[in-house]
């Protein structure tokens, strides 16, 4: 453990708990506090296998001035010999234009604190510095390492936007951050041999220029550096027609220094508010080679609210190449949620998306909020494949949920997924009790 680093971690806690004390006796208005409690039951079938998992979650907010404080207690006993407990704890409070926030996770797989995570954050007019300091344990070493980072984001007087992050001892883990599958800090630490407790390694930097406005272009830089890496890539985006439907025709550019390699790729959309057609071409520009692809038709999306209450929507991959993003649950998604386009991050960073095996989604809804204030929610969702191997018009899987509320306090999810050869897949309850 970086010894040094836990110094100013505590140092920091005290001096912001010090200048937070007048904001917490000038109180205005009534504490709030709101406990939630969710029982989730889940039945996997699994070939001859039935499997049952429970989860619960205890969540308590409370809001006291200007302090907020969050506590989630998680139960999971997904794995029978050994159930999972996870504590969180989140506070927050403003001082001004300054405002800290802590998070502290306790995690009985490790039988201790997983991570503790330290943010400050002052606002200026048209800049916002945050600070963060990290304590986490590793757990391939059965060690605690920390780190610190600085991020500043601004705008000028003709709003551009300018954003620059910087990182030692520690780096974004950007699995944690878009998996909702995998819990963590969204950093990592880096432990290496050879590092004594006050040094703080390399771990990155990112300088972002966005919103430059070009005529009718749009124009936006991303520009990363990374330990062991140095210069890592260069990417522009470029929209160049802005507003002009029914045409969209954006371009990415990156440059790399692999193989002193230029990625050119141009991705157009045509359609109206409720459909769109969406094709690119891509090519690489190398050194000693150059590449150029082939204009593709990816796909169409579509959306249309009928009767108020209903709605219809889909993504169809004509290519084969729909995404989602990596870890995200196939239930919780409907068809508006998958993607066919290209995008700036998922180019720079394209392990956060994966590609999913059915080519085309088609979902209805139904939302609708009676007098009472309670949601009645229902939607139908239909998975194709573009060779299923003689199923019912290439029907691969049918997914329905529910969200209903019976009264102010209480609302009861459900859902099922049924496979079109196996039959029933998974099915889950979750009951959310608001006190």
């Amino acid at each position: 453990m970086r010894k040094l680093s836990l110094v100013i971690l505590v140092i920091f806690l005290i001096s912001v708990g010090l200048n937070a004390q007048p904001a917490s006796t000038s109180s205005e208005g009534e504490p709030e506090f709101d406990l939630t409690f969710a029982e989730k039951v889940t039945l996997l079938l699994q070939d001859e296998e039935r499997l049952f998992r429970s989860r619960s979650r205890l969540n308590l907010e409370a809001s006291v001035s200007k302090i907020n404080l969050e506590s989630v207690t998680a139960f999971d006993d997904e794995k029978r010999s050994s159930p999972f407990f996870r504590q969180e704890l989140k506070l927050d409070y403003n001082i001004r234009r300054f405002s800290t926030q802590f998070h502290a996770v306790l995690d009985s797989s490790i039988n201790g604190l997983d991570y503790w995570l330290q943010k400050g954050n002052l606002d200026e007019k048209n800049l916002d510095t945050t600070a963060l300091l990290l304590l986490e344990y590793i757990e391939e070493d059965k060690v605690y390492g920390s780190g610190f980072g600085l991020k500043m984001e601004g705008t000028t007087e003709k709003d551009i936007r300018l954003s620059g992050s910087i990182y030692f001892g520690m780096d974004r883990y950007l699995r944690e951050v878009h998996d909702p599958t995998v819990k963590g800090s969204g950093y990592y630490i880096i432990n290496e041999e050879g590092v004594g407790p006050s040094e703080f390694p390399f771990g990155s930097a990112l300088i972002e220029i966005s919103d430059i406005g070009l005529g009718h272009c749009i124009v936006a830089n991303r520009t990363k550096f990374m330990r062991g890496e140095g210069f890592l890539f260069s990417g522009f985006s470029f929209d160049l027609i802005k507003d002009k439907e029914p045409w969209k025709t954006r371009s990415y550019v990156y440059f790399t220094d692999e193989n002193e390699t230029v990625t050119l790729v141009p991705t157009f959309q045509f359609g109206e508010d409720n459909w769109t057609v969406v094709a690119d071409f891509g090519g690489k520009f190398e050194k000693n080679d150059t590449t150029l692809g082939k204009i593709e038709i990816r796909g169409l999306k579509f959306n249309k609210i009928f009767a108020e209450k209903w709605k219809i929507s889909g993504t169809l991959s004509l290519a084969g190449k729909m995404k989602k993003k990596k870890g995200a649950n196939q239930l919780e998604l409907r068809a508006e949620d998958y993607s066919l386009t290209r995008s700036f991050d998922e180019i720079a960073e394209n392990y956060l998306f994966e590609q999913v095996n059915y080519s085309d989604v088609i979902t209805l809804e139904y939302d609708r909020t009676n007098k009472e204030d309670l949601r009645r929610y229902m939607a139908f969702d239909l998975y194709f494949e573009s060779c299923s191997g003689g199923g019912l018009f290439d029907l691969m899987t049918f997914n329905g949920v529910t969200r209903w509320g019976i009264n102010p306090g209480l609302t009861i999810e459900s859902g099922i997924s049924i496979h079109n050869q196996k039959g029933p897949a998974k099915i889950f309850l979750n009951l959310l009790h608001d006190f």
